[in-house]
């Protein structure tokens, strides 16, 4: 039987992925309040939704015309707390305790919507959707409440909860490594919300029952899927950057390199610097052959790289500091002797990682799906002897990703 999960490189045919398609969580608010709701879009001023599920059937279309079967979120969160109790109560508690509602009363009342729900999938829309106050509470007059006297009482109109607005990037809150997951605490505490869906399917969904979990979003410490690329089964390199610290680093380092079920020996590290739309490692480089990377070369100004492998005490790790440029760097973590490296140094420089060029997926050898809009790296690409797939994604990103960031991965086959 064929695992339900398995991704060592970044460079096989792939398989399988998993995706969310833009929903009811990206139109349930005003105009008035897009800059809060959609804070991390802090170039534009609207969500066009018509075009953004545009752009996300043809990136599904794109997928399964070259075979590859998609899977999406939502109904998988679905079927996982349908029949499952226990994974419904989880789901619920860890919404919860996610959200940016604290204390006895908000708590309790919050808990008390979201049980009311009459099935799964009216469960899953509530948190998609997010909660208004008038949702929520049964609010007082003016005559009977003091807060609501005086002015400070809340906006029954108000947000009480965010829509979970990002979900289409289906990376960032997990990733595959091996035959396990990684089920991530985000940087962003409203985007936890996200994780929590993930997390609930990995962990209770019938297909990835047993899955073993490298890293869990109950974590101290903060790591993101699109800072993890997997080299081949023995080993992995993580971007260490603003949404993936150091502490966080540490603890799937243990978790890799001692767990029975993984077979990674090795965990290299290389610092990542946040720079406009550049956030996570896959902004900064990507394996698109066995011996080729597309690279932003500004990663490889003032390097920091390290290596991490077991220590001699059970459960400990070693760390070690290399001296390196980037070339040796990919050729170490690619295991060959040299390395071939496209990179996005261009006239139009700003303009072409600023639309995310190096935000590459591979869907088998040889053959790319990339961003339309990123035409002076496609041709590099091309000359290359890639074949690619462009499609339009300006309206899902805004700039900041490409196909990968909209896609997990859950098989990939050996290059």
């Amino acid at each position: 039987m064929q695992n339900a999960l398995h991704v060592v490189n970044e460079t096989g045919t792939l398989k399988k992925v998993l995706v969310h398609s833009p929903g009811i969580e990206t139109t349930s608010f005003t105009s008035d309040e897009f800059s809060s709701v959609f804070a991390l879009r802090p170039t534009r001023t609207s969500f066009d939704y018509d075009k953004a599920i545009e752009e996300h059937r043809n990136l599904v279309k794109a997928f399964e015309d070259s075979g590859i079967e998609v899977v999406y979120l939502k109904d998988l969160v679905i079927e996982t707390v349908e029949h499952d109790e226990q994974a419904r109560r989880e789901l619920t508690e860890s919404f919860l305790s996610t959200c940016s509602v604290s204390g006895n009363e908000l708590l309790g009342a919050l808990r008390a919507y979201l049980e009311k729900a009459t099935s799964a999938t009216n469960l899953v829309n509530m948190m998609l959707a997010g909660m208004r106050y008038e949702d929520v509470l049964d609010l007082p007059t003016a005559t009977s409440s003091l807060a609501q006297a005086v002015g400070m009482g809340f906006n029954p109109h108000g947000l009480m909860v965010n829509p979970m607005n990002t979900l289409f990037f289906a990376r960032d809150p997990s990733v595959v490594v091996g035959n396990g997951v990684c089920c991530n605490h985000m940087y962003w505490n409203d985007r936890n919300h996200e994780a929590t869906l993930h997390t609930v399917v990995f962990r209770h969904h019938p297909m990835f029952k047993d899955t073993p979990l490298w890293f869990e979003p109950e974590s101290s410490f903060h790591i993101e899927g699109g800072d993890i690329l997997n080299m081949d089964e023995k080993t992995v390199l993580v971007g260490m950057s603003q949404r993936t610290e150091a502490a966080a680093i540490d603890v799937l380092a243990a978790s890799l390199l001692w767990n029975p079920q993984s077979t990674v020996d090795t965990v290299y590290v290389v610092e990542v610097e946040e720079n406009g739309t550049r956030i996570h490692l896959d902004t900064y480089l990507n394996r698109i052959g066995p011996e080729t990377f597309v690279v932003d070369r500004a990663i490889g100004e003032n390097l920091h790289a390290y290596k991490i492998e077991r220590g001699r005490k059970q459960g400990t790790c070693t760390v070690v500091s290399l001296d390196c440029d980037l070339d040796q760097l990919l050729a170490l973590v690619a295991d060959v002797p040299s390395v071939r490296t496209i990179s996005c140094e261009t006239p139009s420089f700003n303009r072409t990682v600023e639309g995310a060029a190096v935000e590459t997926l591979v869907l088998s050898p040889n053959k790319l799906c990339v961003s339309a809009n990123n035409a002076i790296m496609n041709r590099k690409l091309a000359r290359a002897g890639f074949d690619l797939i462009e499609t339009s994604l300006d309206e899902l990103t805004s700039g900041f990703g490409g196909p990968s960031c909209l896609c997990m991965p859950l098989v990939r086959e050996l290059d």
